[in-house]
């Protein structure tokens, strides 16, 4: 049975299979409402939407990252303001768009290649739309998205085909996207190169368009970042180089932190159930892709969940040779362990994950029951499936909310203006889109602060080498804070050392009178305060 998207074969798949497919679309757009954005897309919507006003980037608004990043969500924003819709929407719907594109890509590449069947599709939806969970359109998720045609090559190439030049033009387009939104994943353009050079031949290396392609697009993003984006090279590029990479996890924390274990768990229960067919191109290839992105995530050093998922969308992949005795009821429990680890993730990501397991698992002993037959061997598809279904709940990024505070904005009138003193991105995001007020800061938080503090308390020898990046970094807080007089700020989390230590500076408690404390909020572990301008009156 095949999910092949043209009409004489895709629409002979059974029902059970087009069920699977549309509970998974649907679970994946119930998710996306349900939870929104996380706080670096709606910050990066913010961007696009000011360049699009006409602001400098990287000088009228900071943002570290390169301009892959802007570019990124550039279109949709802009679309979204010429049809007149809430930019979030429309990003998600791109978000999606891109999805099914890749698929749909991939099934032109692999159209009358064996294996790449009904297993493959189910497979390829929910990892690229339901398993990111609230990290649906990161720059992760997506660079991931864009990398599938890429695999799709691979895969065919391994099993004797020759899609046509445009295909593979394609693919080395998504390739070479990829690597520009996060230059660490080109090791899975690596990683696979090396698998073709083992199977084929370096002569079958060379013949291959994708990699010139890929190449091509890399080399040209690199050669207008200068020209299109001077302000990035000399405001941000120097802490990028000097700071923002030399900031890192260790390498024990890394491998077990939650999206490293996740990965992991996924990876090892697809080999369980695998044993014996290692070899098969449709498990190597998502194995050794899920492996490049696993290694990206330890380049990238810092432990973030979001940056773990393209590691656990890749090894998702491996479902079809996973999940080969019972592939609809392995699917089943798939989808149904996602939607409880869903359902139960906003209560706590241990419960989410808990959830998502014990339902897959309890797939399996009823499957073994039904079968007269408890073994390993059974369980192991279904193990697999719950790691998924686990994976789909943590993927739902927990990060410290304010609600008491938010209704109090909330109550404060139309067109507010706001602004934070915080480390922490998510104080002041999606909080501020979700009010739709005005955001006053050019910068989302004092991460450039943080990471000052931080690197120059492992390395105190650097600290006066690193002061000015942080020097800046207060100078424009306090900047914004007297000449662009937000209404509100949100201040926290307190208590940290960056928190002291912008709170003792002068310059901030001198900006800081014009503002009166109205109200803290605490939540385990994150206090939160809310500070009004004195002169400011609720709007009606």
């Amino acid at each position: 049975m095949s999910l092949a998207l043209d009409a004489r074969r895709g629409l002979a798949a059974p029902a059970p299979v087009w069920l699977a497919a549309a509970g998974i679309v649907a679970l994946a757009a119930a998710v996306q409402l349900s939870f929104g954005m996380m706080a670096d897309v709606a910050w990066l919507i913010h961007c696009d939407e000011r360049w699009l006003d006409g602001a400098l980037p990287y000088r009228d608004f900071l943002e570290l990252n390169p301009p892959a990043s802007l570019w990124l969500y550039w279109p949709a924003v802009a679309l979204a303001r010429r049809l007149g819709s809430p930019s979030e929407a429309v990003v998600s719907a791109f978000g999606f768009a891109a999805a099914l594109s890749a698929i749909g890509v991939s099934a032109l590449i692999l159209r009358g290649v064996r294996g790449a069947g009904a297993g493959l599709a189910l497979a390829a939806l929910a990892a690229l739309l339901l398993l990111p969970g609230q990290t649906f359109c990161e720059r992760d998720h997506l660079a991931a998205v864009f990398g599938v045609p890429f695999l799709a090559l691979a895969l065919a190439r391994a099993r004797g085909a020759t899609p046509g030049v445009a295909l593979a033009a394609a693919a080395g387009l998504g390739c070479g996207a990829m690597a520009a939104i996060k230059p660490p994943y080109a090791l899975i353009a690596a990683l696979l190169a090396l698998y073709q050079l083992r199977r084929s031949g370096w002569r079958a290396v060379l013949r291959s368009p994708e990699y010139y392609v890929a190449a091509a697009l890399g080399l040209a993003y690199v050669a207008a970042v200068a020209p299109l984006f001077p302000a990035y090279i000399a405001n941000e590029l120097p802490f990028n180089a000097e700071v923002y990479v030399a900031v890192r996890e260790p390498l024990a924390a890394l491998v077990a932190s939650p999206g490293a274990m996740t990965f992991l768990l996924i990876a090892l229960t697809a080999a369980w159930a695998a044993r014996g067919r290692w070899a098969e191109p449709e498990f190597a290839i998502a194995l050794l892709a899920a492996a490049g992105a696993g290694l990206a995530y330890l380049a990238q050093g810092k432990g973030w969940v979001y940056q773990a998922t393209p590691a656990m969308m890749y090894a998702t992949l491996a479902a079809p040779v996973a999940l080969p005795a019972a592939p609809l009821r392995g699917y089943a429990a798939l989808l149904a362990g996602a939607l409880a680890a869903a359902a139960a993730a906003p209560f706590g990501h241990n419960l989410g994950l808990a959830v998502g397991v014990g339902i897959a698992v309890g797939f399996g002993l009823d499957a073994a029951r039904a079968g007269a037959a408890l073994s390993l061997p059974r369980l192991a598809p279904f193990a697999f499936a719950a790691a998924v279904g686990a994976a789909c709940g943590l993927c739902t990024i927990e990060r410290p909310t304010t609600p008491k505070l938010e209704a109090l904005l909330a109550g404060l009138g139309p067109h507010l203006t706001l602004g934070t003193i915080s480390e922490d991105e998510g104080l002041g995001f999606p909080l501020v889109r979700r009010l739709h007020a005005v955001w006053a800061m050019r910068s989302h938080s004092l991460i450039v602060s943080d990471y000052v503090l931080r690197l120059s308390a492992q390395r105190p020898a650097e600290a006066a080498r690193l002061a000015p990046f942080a020097k800046r970094d207060r100078a424009n807080l306090v900047d914004d804070i007297t000449r662009r007089r937000p209404d509100a700020l949100l201040v926290g989390p307190t208590g940290t050392a960056l928190h002291a230590e912008v709170w003792a500076d002068p310059r901030v408690q001198a900006a800081m009178a014009d503002y009166a404390h109205v109200a803290t909020e605490r939540q385990p572990g994150y206090t939160a305060e809310l500070w009004l301008r004195k002169d400011f009156a609720a709007r009606p």
